[in-house]
């Protein structure tokens, strides 16, 4: 089973709540054996609207050039 079908912190305890999972949590994933160096990394769970596709959170390189989006249409994680 792919582990990122799941919603990652982004979903849990209310926005408004200063101490919920939006906040304390920080989810993140380590990419390797991509040919394209650049694609191998860090990425960081993002949960503010501005970084929402789909109404899903989204995972950001380190630098923000690349991140991930989860299609429902075609049920699989895309970059």
């Amino acid at each position: 089973a792919n582990s990122m079908a799941r919603r990652g912190s982004c979903s849990g305890a209310p926005a408004w709540f200063p101490w919920s999972p939006l906040h304390v949590n920080v989810v993140t994933l380590n990419l390797t054996g991509f040919g394209r160096r650049e694609l191998n990394g860090r990425f960081t769970e993002r949960c503010k609207t501005k970084f929402l596709v789909c109404a899903r959170e989204t995972y950001w390189s380190e630098d923000f050039s690349f991140f991930l989006y989860y299609s429902s249409k075609e049920n699989r994680w895309k970059g």
